[in-house]
């Protein structure tokens, strides 16, 4: 960094940081207590400026890039939603194969996430798929009549579920006006969605047999799993081929209910058993706090910041020479691991191997797995905090959704993105990253060097709240969906002040990320 120029040559020897229990870890000590870290003011005054600047553009463009890029083009767009209705007609399959009674519940959910006038024409045309499916052509056409005539979908759908006769719109419509969308020019008629409706009115008046192979391959190509099973015949292998996926629907069921309950009672527990010792002040605070002063890890978060641009920056300039997204991919992935080097950016400015280890917290004077099992106690004991988090980021979504003159679309989750378009090499790069990079680099970073630098002239709450936001938007979920990412950061941050060591951070992260892998991974096996 150019602000190093600021240094004079012979840098204060570091200060080794531990326990304050502990004096025989901790040899030097500077007058009163603790020595401040390394750094001049100059070079905190100078760090601080390069980090609020590369923070703000950074975070901004993570963040503010998805709802500033030109909307998608809505005319011939591809419909949306199928993969959750083929595991909802998965698990509906699953019971009956079971034996089990069903009362109809997943069709119903599967046909009833499309029952809505804000959706695109092509999206809720495939409750007509579902219905008929599930339900009878009747009941598809009937449904292909109400989207056509421009009815209102949630209260047919509300009739459907009570079981009240429907009134049925007019048999075919006198205009195409029920499949506009927004194009370039203003309202324009989907083309796409017409012929859809035109094919499914086919499909279910006439039968499969009556469909052309234009119009077959037409509905597979854009319904997909959906349009696969409208346009195969009952009893037949290719249909029966459909339903291999059941297992993993199966297994996803297991799994989410094992990580419901085992997160349930565990979280609620170590809450209740964290929440009094807290206040009978019997939980011990390990972390020893630094004399203010330094500037070290602050310059190491400023150097991150400028290796995660240059390698972004780099990524976009190769974007424009190499077209093949699979090979862009893996050299963004594998680029990602190079920043794993500026952790280590104390060193470099003459602090000890030791010094840096009990300073960013990667050390255990009690043992590693005493520390590991802190970790998962303290990521268990977070996530009521974590739940709280998710409902307040729902809540969020519908009051802005309700509040704006449309249908708001916030920006998909990444990492689903990435699983699910990815193959063997890019989810195995992209699992390295979420499971093993991010609990040590990010951990060294935020909870490990910036928690510390803070620390020095703030309490524990304030540093952990200011952290966790540091953390959450440094993530591209966009402003609406950062609130999980907070309550994260903010539990790590407490683990870190518990045990002093950042090892149960990290470990509690490696934790989080791979249920959510784990969890990912079985549901797009299951969907796709």
């Amino acid at each position: 960094m150019g602000a190093m120029s600021d240094i004079p040559p012979t840098l204060p020897p570091v200060i080794p940081v531990t326990e304050p229990r502990m004096p025989e870890e901790s040899p030097i000590l500077g007058p009163g207590g603790r020595a401040p870290d390394l750094g001049t003011p100059t070079s905190r005054v100078v760090a601080l400026v390069v980090v609020g600047v590369l923070y703000a553009v950074l975070a901004l463009a993570q963040n503010l890039a998805p709802y500033l890029m030109p909307r998608e083009g809505q005319v011939e767009r591809k419909p949306r939603g199928g993969e959750v209705a083929k595991l909802l007609l998965l698990f509906e399959e699953a019971f009956r194969r079971g034996g089990l009674p069903s009362t109809g519940q997943f069709p119903s959910v599967a046909a009833g996430q499309f029952a809505s006038s804000d959706l695109h024409p092509a999206d809720q045309l495939q409750s007509v798929l579902v219905l008929g499916e599930t339900d009878s052509p009747e009941a598809a056409l009937g449904w292909l009549r109400a989207v056509r005539s421009g009815e209102d979908l949630e209260t047919r759908l509300e009739r459907r579920v009570l079981g009240e006769p429907t009134e049925e719109g007019p048999e075919k419509p006198a205009t195409d006006a029920w499949a506009e969308v927004e194009g370039e020019d203003g309202p324009t008629v989907d083309p796409d969605a017409v012929a859809d409706a035109e094919t499914m009115e086919v499909l279910y008046s006439s039968g499969l047999g009556s469909l052309t192979t234009e119009q077959v391959a037409r509905l597979r190509e854009r319904y997909g799993w959906l349009g696969d099973l409208a346009t195969t015949l009952p009893d037949s292998p290719e249909r029966a081929a459909l339903y291999d996926d059941i297992p993993w629907a199966v297994a996803l069921i297991l799994l989410v209910m094992v990580v419901f309950f085992v997160a349930g009672l565990g979280g609620l527990t170590m809450f209740i058993i964290a929440a009094v010792m807290f206040f009978g002040r019997r939980l011990e605070r390990r972390f020893a706090p630094p004399l203010p002063g330094g500037s070290v890890f602050l310059e190491t978060f400023g150097v991150f910041l400028a290796g995660f641009g240059l390698v972004h920056f780099g990524v976009g300039v190769l974007s424009g020479s190499i077209k093949d997204e699979r090979t862009l991919l893996l050299i963004a992935l594998s680029a990602q691991w190079v920043l794993l080097l500026t952790i280590f950016w104390p060193r470099l400015r003459g602090v000890t191997w030791r010094g840096w280890r009990e300073a960013i917290g990667w050390y255990a004077p009690r043992g590693v797995w005493r520390e590991v099992l802190a970790g998962v106690a303290g990521y268990f004991a977070g996530l009521p905090l974590l739940l709280a988090a998710m409902v307040f980021t729902v809540v969020l979504n519908m009051v802005v959704q309700a509040l704006s003159s449309g249908p708001v679309e916030p920006p998909q989750n990444p990492m689903v993105e990435l699983v699910a378009n990815g193959d063997g090499l890019v989810i195995v790069l992209f699992l390295s990253l979420a499971t093993v990079w991010a609990p040590i680099v990010e951990e060294s970073l935020f909870r490990g060097g910036v928690y510390r630098h803070l620390r020095a002239r703030f309490g524990a709450f304030v540093c952990a709240v200011l952290t966790a936001l540091l953390f959450a938007f440094m993530h591209s979920y966009g402003p609406l969906l950062v609130g999980p990412l907070v309550a994260l950061g903010f539990t790590f941050a407490m683990i870190r002040e518990w045990r002093g060591s950042v090892i149960g951070a990290a470990t509690a992260h490696c934790l989080h990320n791979s249920t959510i892998m784990v969890l990912m991974l079985v549901g797009l096996k299951a969907m796709g």
